[in-house]
Formats: C-alpha cells, structure tokens, sequence
C-alpha cells in the first residue's frame, strides 16, 4: 500500500496527499496541543530561519492534516502550486528561500485556526445483552483503538459521547467476566447525532472454550518470474468497442463482489470523467482508460495513518491492528464509499479503477503483484486482437503528489509480474 504538503483538489477531500520527502523523515504525530502549540507560541516569537526551516516545514505538514480533518480553509493558506513549489525547496537545501515562505504559511494556519480547533462530533448509544435479550450491566464498552470506554447500566444501556465524525470504520466492543467478547463494526458517526449500536455477550462455557483461543493460518503462493518482459504499453488506436471483446473478457464488465460498476455514484464520477474526454476521443480506448487513471490518482488520498493521524478509521490502522470481521472483505471499502470518503488503500484504490472502467464499458479486474495490486484492463486493437495491460493508480497517486506526473503508474509492471487474478467479475484480496 502506500504528506508533503500538497493540498487535494477533491472535494470532501481533508488530507493531503502523497509521501514525504525523503530528507524529512516521518511526521510527528502531536495534536494542537504538544508541539503543534509550542510551535505556535515560537512563531510569535522567533521568525522561521534556514536554522529552524525544516524542522518547522514537517510540523507545518502535520498541522495542515489536523486543520484539513477538521474542515479549516487551508488552501487559502497554502494552494496546491505553492505547496509543490515550497517542498522542491526543502528538498533541495535552499532553505534561505523556503524559510519565509514557510513562516508565511505557518502564520496563515495561525488565523485561520481558532476556528477549526474541534473535529464534529458524534455518539453511540446502545444497550449490552446476553444471548436470551436480558441486560447485562456493568460490561466495559470502548472504541476500539481510542481511550473512550464506559460500562452499561443496571438496564445494559451505554452511551459513548464525543467521537469524532470520521469514515464510518469505528469498531465498538463490549467485554465482562464470564463472557466472550462481543463487537461490531463498520461503525459510523454523524455530527450531532447518536448512531444504534446494540451488542450480545454471550455466556463463557466449556463448549465455546475455543472461542476464546487464537488460530495463526500462514498461506503463501509461488510465484516464476520469466524476467525481461517489456511492459505492455496501450496503443493509442485501441477502440472501445464492446461489439469486438472476446467473450473470455466480457465477465469483466459485469458487477462483482468489492466492484460495482453500477452503483449511481460510481455512474456519476465515470459520466464527470467521460464528459471531460474530447466527444471525438470518447471511443479511444487508451485515451479513456487514462482519464480514469487520472482521475483516481488526482481525487483519492492514500488512507494512511501519516496522513489521519490518531484516526482509528483508516484503512492502514485497520490493516495493521486487524480491523474488525474476519478478512479484508468485511471492511475494506467498496468503489461508492471510496468515491464518498476521498480516501483508500490499494486495494480500495484498484477496485475503484476498475468499477469506473468497468462503468465506461472497458473490461478491468484488479490483479495481486506480490503484496500490492494494480488494474487489469483489456487493450482492443482494431483487428480483433488485444491484450491485458495495466496501471496501478495507488502508487501512482503516490508519485503524482511527489512530482506532478500523471503518466507515471500507467502502464505499471510488465505482465509477467502479475501473481494471480480472478477469473469472474469478483475483485482478489491479495
């Protein structure tokens, strides 16, 4: 899978995008508390300097997520063309250069901040009981992940206040003596309002012992790379066409499990997209593939913790601490949500490639590499012919926050490289 301060243009869009630079290092993770506030006090103070500059740009990034997560005008702080212009700086040492313009944007957040100090906040309320409907009380209910924790009354009745409004991926669970541990999750929260969360404890006996134990299944595959294989560059003659596709790729144009190609928002970005390719284009397969490549790695954030940070929601948090349910499926998000949220990991990232592909009538399926995927999407050639070719818009996403380049994933990997894909619609989890 897989912030220099580069400023999405999404809308809905709260974090900013792309890895660091290298000579930064990883960003702090502080609240407006912390480093964040002494920072504000040194600014008053002390003017940034070549000294101080980039110590003071990395905490400068991290303070431009927390304001974004909580809806602050940044961009008429620090726009998208200035933040690119202000990370070649650093990168390339002239820090006499990068020092006022990074004391500018620091006093900028500084006025723009009193104002976005608080995420939205939210509830969940509920009651705890065992498998015959009774209360449970005193039974310890937390958000998984976070400090908020309470425990049920006389009547199992819980209510957990004060969660921010974020991706609905909270995981609630509620735990007692004498009872298996019982969760839900894919948990959302609206601002000002309390979100259902109803839990069952049931009962710890002998007979559901194993519930309580922790099975490991390691699985692996092989994988004979040939080598040498150039990567398979689409022609810009490839015709979008679906009178001419092989029947062996039909089925992916079709909906599947973790791709639906006909959901109405997925239907509405793709309409955005083909609307802005040329009407004489339209029927260039290469050219319309691109454009959706483009508009993935343009409009969708890498959910990385670095970028959310304290934001149990994400995808990398929950890939890491073992989000809730018992595979990949039972919370990643699906095409439509990444669309809503403005954020995914690869996965995520390749199943909305090839849901908008798919919408546009050009067979896609995401394909496995090793641990990371890119898109599958068939080349039809004039004669009949063609092939799979592919791009991989998450790390292309990656690139383009570093650099600009929208060309840089597509195509990705030569085909050689691909471990495994699914035969049918459905999207492999790798």
């Amino acid at each position: 899978m897989p912030i220099l301060v580069v400023l999405s243009l999404a809308v809905g869009n709260l974090a900013i995008g792309g890895p660091p630079p290298a000579t930064l290092g990883d960003p702090p993770k502080v609240a407006l508390g912390g480093e964040v506030a002494e920072l504000r006090a040194a600014i008053a103070q002390e003017p940034t300097t070549p000294a101080n500059a980039r110590e003071r740009f990395r905490l400068l990034w991290d303070w431009l997520n927390q304001l974004l997560r909580r809806r602050a005008p940044v961009d008429e702080v620090l726009p998208r063309e200035k933040a690119f212009h202000l990370r070649a700086l650093i990168e390339q040492g002239d820090l006499k250069t990068a020092a006022p313009l990074v004391q500018q944007a620091l006093e900028g957040l500084d006025r723009i901040a009193p104002a976005a100090r608080q995420l939205p906040t939210g509830s969940v309320k509920g009651v705890v009981s065992d498998e015959r409907g009774r209360p449970v009380a005193g039974a310890s209910v937390e958000v998984y992940g976070t400090q908020l924790a309470t425990k049920s009354s006389e009547a199992g009745e819980f209510s957990l206040e004060g969660l921010p409004v974020a991706s609905p991926r909270y995981i609630v669970r509620a735990r007692k003596e004498g009872f298996l541990e019982a969760q839900q999750g894919r948990v959302g929260v609206r601002e000002g309002q309390a979100t259902a969360v109803n839990l069952t404890l049931e009962r710890d006996v002998p007979e559901k012992a194993f519930r309580k134990e922790k099975l490991a299944v390691r699985a692996g595959y092989l994988l004979q790379l040939a080598g040498g294989a150039p990567k398979l560059f689409p022609p810009p003659n490839a015709v979008l066409d679906p009178a001419l596709y092989p029947d062996k790729v039909k089925p992916f144009l079709e909906a599947g499990r973790g791709i639906d190609p006909n959901h109405h928002a997925v239907r509405k970005v793709a309409q955005e997209i083909i609307a802005g390719v040329p009407e004489a284009d339209r029927k260039k397969q290469t050219t319309v593939a691109h454009a959706v490549y483009k508009w993935v790695v343009e409009h969708i954030e890498y959910d990385l913790t670095r970028n959310f940070p304290d934001d149990v929601t994400c995808g990398n948090w929950q890939t890491t601490f073992g989000g809730w349910g018992k595979s990949f499926f039972d919370w990643c998000y699906a095409p439509a949500e990444v669309i809503r949220e403005g954020r995914a990991i690869c996965i995520e990232y390749e199943r909305l490639a090839a849901a908008l592909l798919r919408a546009l009538q050009i067979p896609a399926r995401p394909a496995p590499l090793r641990a990371h995927p890119v898109t599958q999407w068939w080349v039809q050639l004039p004669d009949g012919s063609g092939y799979w070719a592919n791009m991989e818009t998450s790390v292309g996403h990656s690139i383009y926050r570093r650099t600009g380049d929208l060309y840089a994933k597509f195509p990705s990997v030569d085909e050689s490289a691909i471990a495994f894909y699914a035969p049918g619609p459905d999207a492999p989890i790798h």
